[in-house]
């Protein structure tokens, strides 16, 4: 007796499909003609006609402004960042003066109700 022959698998083979090679002689639709590539080569841009190294020009007297302004950005996000933490540190000192409120409330009124003692 083979108790095993309902579980043998079927296999079917799997059905191809087949992607319809474009005609490289007809052109692209307008829509993606219109999109520019990052790739792409750019002929406007001018290539230095001397390949040797020639000598750094220092007449750009705003170099320096860029990182200045970056020193203040970073000094700005610092600010923010002190006061983000002086104001979380506030709430979580008024969160447990509250906590401990509550906790002095609770024990009070647990001590309230213990007017008498039942001695045996």
């Amino acid at each position: 007796m083979d108790y095993f022959s309902d579980m043998v698998p079927s296999f079917k083979k799997p059905k191809v499909i087949r992607k319809k090679m474009v005609d490289q002689n007809v052109p692209a639709p307008t829509n993606h003609s219109s999109l520019s590539s990052r790739l792409a080569v750019n002929a406007s841009v001018i290539m230095p006609e001397n390949p040797e190294l020639s000598n750094w020009d220092d007449s750009n007297e705003n170099a320096w402004d860029e990182e200045s302004s970056n020193d203040l950005l970073w000094e700005a996000d610092q600010v923010l960042r002190q006061q983000k933490q002086a104001e979380r540190e506030q709430r979580i000192a008024e969160h447990q003066r509250r906590k401990t409120e509550k906790e002095m409330q609770r024990e009070s009124r647990r001590e309230g109700n213990r007017l008498a003692v039942k001695l045996k």
